[in-house]
């Protein structure tokens, strides 16, 4: 062989191995470190956040004591339903709305420890009752909610607003 071909044939050697040591050393060590350090990486903001939370212990835990509804008391779901009934109904009476019907849904399963109750409400009132009525149930300490809701006029000449509700409340079990 000429010097000429013993040096392509060294070359293509050289390339091969350089590309072999490439793809089963290099490449998977530096695929390693790169996922390591992710995995440092999220892990310590996993940890401040963690912290921080820590830190905020005593706080949340006043948080959580303002709202009766998230508390374990022993009561059962029936006597939850039927709280919360009385709650719409005392709202219901402040914002000097009526309530033309109130049905309780059936409770479902949100998730491991928590389940929805829902109820399909109509009430008439003005527009200021029906209004006040929205606003204290979204901003009451038993942590109702309108999930839905539609407006419409009562009549064809009244100034009364038909309201059609779907409030929900979540409770741990």
């Amino acid at each position: 062989m000429k010097k000429r071909e013993k040096n392509l044939v060294v070359a293509i050697v050289l390339l091969i191995v350089l590309s072999f040591v490439y793809n089963t050393v290099l490449q998977p060590s530096i695929n390693f470190y790169r996922h390591f350090f992710d995995d440092y990486d999220s892990k310590i903001t996993k940890y401040k956040k963690d912290k921080e939370l820590l830190l905020r212990y005593d706080w949340l835990k006043s948080e959580h004591q303002k709202y009766p509804s998230l508390q374990r008391t022993g009561m059962n779901e029936q006597q939850t339903v039927q709280e919360s009934i009385e709650d719409i109904e005392i709202i219901s009476k402040k914002s000097n709305t009526y309530i033309l019907s109130l049905k309780p849904r059936a409770t479902k399963q949100i998730a491991e420890n928590y389940k929805e109750i829902a109820f399909d409400v109509i009430i008439e009132g003005d527009i200021k009752s029906v209004s006040d009525f929205m606003y204290t149930i979204e901003t009451n300490k038993d942590l109702l909610r309108i999930k839905k809701y539609i407006l419409s006029q009562s009549g064809s000449k009244s100034s009364l607003i038909k309201g059609i509700f779907i409030i929900r409340k979540i409770i741990s079990t």
